[in-house]
């Protein structure tokens, strides 16, 4: 039986309190051993996430640690995934306190955040963002969003365990982890790895369906959301539109994975690639205004 909507409430209110505000709730510290943890909330994506693990542990580490916060009903798929810490608070935290929930339980000294619809395409991919976070000691994707956003990011986890951040979004300023954003004064265009190709429809924003990140990362739009109950209208695309391109896109993942596929082997009709971004230093005035 779901939970009331009361119950709802206190539930997210507790690990906002305790674990989102107060450091010493934060779970063991983390080490200085150079490894990297894979976090991720799952919603109704059980076979998304399936994908995201399974090209964690080929390309990253068979032995790589896996945190995955589920929102949603418990999934035998991942819980039977080996190498996986599955946890299933109380109730639906939603995203940013579900990170929070689940970063108590990293202790490597990277964390990457990635969203259930995405997946790396390289054993490049780990050492190339690790390269990059020596700078700042962060490191994402030059989406189309202004902020180091939570399709992939990868930052020292010592910074979630000894301070005060939260993982959660702050409407209408920023979206999900925008807090490492403010925190590092904005995007760093050297810490990021380059969007190079696109398909399908774009949004109002000069975001695409389906991305690429140098062949070493991929994420879609809309894959955890397909089976909600929102009308088409409230997705943003038509299913009939995106459904076909998703499973063509999980076809091509689930062959780089095996190694039937190159990354380069994109099956798609590349769009052209809109490079334009959110102003970082727009967002930070209209912030503090």
């Amino acid at each position: 039986m779901s939970a009331t909507p009361i119950k709802r409430r206190a539930a997210r209110w507790l690990v906002k309190e305790l674990v989102s505000v107060h450091s010493r709730f934060r779970g063991l510290p983390a080490r200085n051993d150079g490894r990297i943890t894979l976090l991720s909330v799952n919603y109704n994506s059980a076979d998304s996430i399936v994908r995201l693990v399974n090209s964690f542990h080929k390309f990253v580490g068979q032995e790589a640690p896996v945190v995955i916060v589920e929102n949603s009903a418990r999934s035998g798929a991942i819980e039977g995934l080996p190498g996986v810490t599955y946890l299933r608070p109380f109730d639906n935290l939603h995203h940013g306190l579900g990170l929070d929930y689940g970063l108590r339980h990293v202790t490597s000294e990277y964390t990457l955040i990635c969203d259930p619809d995405s997946a790396i395409l390289s054993s490049d991919f780990a050492p190339h963002m690790l390269e990059l976070a020596k700078k700042k000691g962060i490191a994402g994707i030059e989406s189309a969003h202004w902020i180091y956003h939570p399709i992939c990011l990868l930052f020292r986890t010592e910074w979630w365990k000894a301070g005060g951040i939260s993982m959660q979004e702050k409407w209408p300023w920023y979206d999900v982890a925008g807090e490492l954003t403010v925190l590092n004064q904005g995007r760093d265009p050297e810490t990021v790895i380059k969007r190079t190709r696109i398909a399908g429809p774009r949004f109002r924003f000069p975001i695409y369906l389906i991305e690429v990140y140098e062949d070493l990362f991929t994420n879609t739009y809309l894959g955890s959301r397909l089976h909600s109950e929102e009308s088409d209208e409230e997705l943003g695309l038509p299913r009939k539109i995106v459904q076909p391109l998703h499973t063509k896109w999980e076809s091509w993942v689930d062959g780089v994975i095996v190694g039937n596929l190159k990354p380069s082997e994109f099956p798609f009709e590349e769009a052209v690639l809109d490079t334009r971004v959110y102003d970082t230093a727009d967002a930070m005035r209209q912030m503090s205004s």
